[in-house]
């Protein structure tokens, strides 16, 4: 059995939670990113994150085999729009599940872009992906203690 299939395994023994797709804003995008993760769909969510800065699928992946459940809550997206492409500074903190009930809290930000739909004549069509998060950082405090109100963060 390949570690995704166990993960999958593992996830299914759990509360799912119902699907959620929404590409239509940078928070949106994030927490349906995490629900992809949540009901064991990585496929989706490894769709979420641009190709240009994708991770290796099953190393990827892997980083998950622990994780029971992750709770993410967002701030306010900060626009910094360029001519033709549009793009999301938005700070978050996730709480982690594990499998053995201990809780990880961690703090950062992605920066969520997109090409401006008026300027994507031909197919394919590409939506808004994750195109980078600053390394997440494990925090000390809560999950809404640990959200920042921007993305500068030092």
């Amino acid at each position: 059995m390949t570690i995704v299939e166990q993960i999958v395994e593992r996830r299914m023994n759990s509360d799912v939670p119902d699907y959620q797709d929404d590409r239509s804003s940078p928070e949106a995008l994030i927490a349906s990113y995490y629900n992809a993760l949540n009901r064991a769909e990585f496929s989706r969510a490894y769709s979420y994150l641009s190709e240009e800065r994708r991770p290796d699928f099953l190393s990827w992946v892997q980083g998950y085999k622990n994780t029971r459940s992750i709770r993410v809550i967002a701030g306010k997206a900060e626009s910094d729009n360029a001519a033709g492409t549009w793009g999301w500074d938005l700070p978050v903190a996730i709480e982690a599940e594990n499998y053995d009930g201990t809780k990880e809290v961690f703090r950062g930000c992605y920066l969520v872009t997109m090409t401006a739909p008026v300027n994507q004549v031909l197919p394919p069509y590409r939506a808004m992906t994750i195109a980078f998060s600053s390394s997440l950082k494990k925090s000390a405090q809560t999950i809404n203690e640990s959200l920042a109100a921007t993305c500068n963060l030092e």
